[in-house]
């Protein structure tokens, strides 16, 4: 009888350590499991990265493979406030050492018409495109020229001397350099081709952007 007892006793013994053990492991589970969603969460990457203040959220058009990176951007005309994105086709850090030696005086403008030579590819007309976007975005009443007559086509002809401190003018060349100068009232893209033409104009966008928040900070 007593050996019974001693048996039943033993059992129960056994039987609580096991609850004792099961409990200990679903605690140890849960507190893991915590610690896996808190250190998800804390981190996750985000959708964007930062470039000099500015947040950049970097997408793939549906269908594609083409990277492009959209700069979402606050600002106020006339006193309304306007929240737009602002699409550019390069990494900031990719052009980011591309010289840029401008007057950025020159951002402060009633109008801003941009000038290529007349013989350069459509990809000159599309990086001219792109920052203007920027302008017009802003709402600076923004054009488009040949910097001579071509072929009798009916289109304005304007250079960097018809520039003004009203009227800028942003003329984009092909050189030796990849570069973003001015002159004057003008500004001047340089690529060494096509494609640095067009990073040197998503430059100048970054460069334009980074002075529009600069601005509204202070």
């Amino acid at each position: 009888m007593e050996e019974h007892k001693e048996n039943e006793v033993k059992e129960a013994n056994q039987n609580r350590n096991i609850e004792r053990q099961s409990i200990t492991l679903v605690i140890i589970m849960m507190l893991a499991l915590a610690s896996f969603v808190g250190a998800y969460f804390i981190f996750k990457p985000k959708p964007y990265f930062e470039y000099r203040n500015l947040k950049v959220y970097p997408f793939k058009l549906e269908n594609t493979n083409m990277l492009f990176y959209s700069i979402p951007l606050d600002f106020e005309v006339n006193g309304q406030a306007f929240q737009k994105n602002i699409v550019i086709r390069n990494n900031p850090y990719d052009i980011e050492n591309i010289s840029y030696e401008m007057n950025e005086s020159l951002f402060i403008m009633g109008g801003i018409g941009f000038t290529m030579n007349a013989t350069l590819s459509t990809r000159a007309l599309i990086a001219a495109q792109e920052i203007s976007k920027l302008s017009q975005t802003l709402q600076i009443p923004t054009f488009f020229g040949v910097t001579e007559q071509f072929e009798d086509r009916e289109v304005d002809v304007f250079d960097c001397i018809n520039a003004t401190s009203i009227k800028r003018v942003a003329r984009l060349e092909l050189g030796n350099e990849t570069k973003i100068t001015s002159e004057n009232n003008c500004i001047i893209i340089t690529g060494e081709d096509y494609d640095h033409l067009m990073m040197a104009s998503d430059k100048l966008a970054v460069e334009w952007l980074k002075k529009i928040v600069k601005n509204e900070a202070s």
